[in-house]
């Protein structure tokens, strides 16, 4: 189901996104296991995404802080001992940052955005892009110039690592 959705998300499908999240999200067990909660953050985050997507912002800070809330909860030695595919943690906080980059809360962005950043280096994640991009859009938004273009060349160099192009 999440993996359906999630192709739903990238045709545009909001509506089914939606609802193949909120299907998945009634199919894990209500006990307390890492496990669990790992699927219940990554699912409030997708619905967070949806809804940001929608520009629908109150219910996008709605799911998103649920999100954090739940994946916060786990300890981190034990979230650090967690099968990969749970693991989302960078990419929570990169969402929660990007919903507010969206609303011009840059300062409150600003904070999401170093706590994304550190731990995808905390996971020694490779593929960084994503976080050096985001890096470049708060800096172009406080007209930093010189540091946004700091950032986009990284996030550029590290797409190149990976084969992908860069739109910058």
């Amino acid at each position: 189901l999440i993996l359906e959705g999630a192709y739903y998300g990238r045709m545009s499908l909001i509506e089914k996104y939606q609802d193949n999240n909120n299907k998945a999200l009634k199919l894990i067990k209500e006990d307390e296991n890492t496990e669990s909660k790992l699927m219940k953050a990554n699912i409030y985050g997708n619905l967070a995404d949806s809804y940001s997507e929608l520009k629908i912002y109150d219910s996008a800070h709605y799911y998103s802080d649920k999100s954090i809330n739940t994946i916060e909860e786990i300890s981190s030695s034990k979230y650090l001992l967690s099968k990969r595919i749970y693991k989302n943690k960078p990419f929570i906080y990169f969402n929660k940052s990007w919903i507010l980059l969206q609303q011009n809360k840059y300062e409150e962005a600003h904070y999401y955005i170093k706590k994304a950043y550190n731990q995808a280096k905390l996971e020694k994640i490779d593929y960084m892009a994503l976080f050096y991009e985001i890096y470049g859009d708060y800096y172009y938004h406080i007209e930093n110039y010189k540091e946004a273009i700091v950032y986009y060349k990284l996030s550029s160099k590290n797409k190149k690592k990976f084969n992908q192009n860069s739109a910058y």
